[in-house]
């Protein structure tokens, strides 16, 4: 049976998987475009880039699990968890390729704090961030499986005056990573989306026009 998927708002759609409910914003038609919001942050985060997107692309911006109007049930917030529930999502709606825009999962702490007033969403942030940071610092560190993705076409976009994760971060990624494309935005912090919509946009349009998809063999 095909999964339940209701209107909520005007902007805001809501669909069951797993037994749980998945608030979405979806707009325009074309190819995929799936825009992936940080902690404690939600899709609205998107709001001052989707419309624009929307022209070209089909664009789909979640509520991860436990975040915005999504469900919060207690149960696995990891990265692959999370990274599971977007490739279900995308397939319950009939999409089995897209263009994935993501933002720090773990920088949204910076203005996405008012989030956490409720418990529901407290307990899901807590669960999310003892999946990727730890005492010491940072838990996961995926620098050594870079390598992994070096047949995708990769973009990374940072603020030059990022103060959560340093701008260093994104050169060193950028060096590591043989097929990427670092574009540094000196007016922006951790949300060049929000800081400099219009030269994300121009950055990211760009991007998907003169790169080719990368192949990928489904398993089962």
């Amino acid at each position: 049976m095909p999964p339940r998927t209701k209107r909520s708002r005007e902007d805001v759609r809501h669909t069951t998987l797993h037994g749980h409910d998945v608030a979405y914003r979806q707009a325009g038609s074309g190819p995929v475009v799936v825009l992936v919001h940080g902690i404690t942050s939600s899709s609205a985060t998107w709001k001052r880039v989707m419309p624009d997107l929307a022209d070209r692309f089909t664009v789909i911006a979640p509520d991860l699990a436990g975040h915005g109007e999504s469900a919060k049930p207690r149960g696995d917030y990891s990265l692959g968890a999370h990274a599971s529930s977007l490739r279900d999502l995308l397939l319950a709606l009939g999409h089995e390729q897209a263009t994935f825009v993501g933002h720090s999962l773990g920088g949204g702490i910076a203005r996405g704090h008012s989030t956490l007033s409720d418990g529901a969403a407290r307990a899901a942030f807590v669960h999310t961030l003892r999946s990727v940071v730890e005492p010491g610092g940072q838990r996961v560190d995926a620098s050594n499986r870079l390598y992994l993705a070096e047949h995708l076409p990769f973009l990374l976009i940072w603020g030059e005056r990022d103060s959560i994760i340093p701008v260093s971060h994104g050169h060193a990624t950028h060096e590591r990573m043989a097929n990427s494309r670092l574009e540094v935005f000196p007016r922006s912090g951790h949300f060049p989306q929000l800081d400099e919509p219009e030269r994300f946009l121009d950055v990211l349009v760009e991007f998907i026009d003169s790169t080719e998809p990368a192949a990928h063999e489904r398993t089962v």
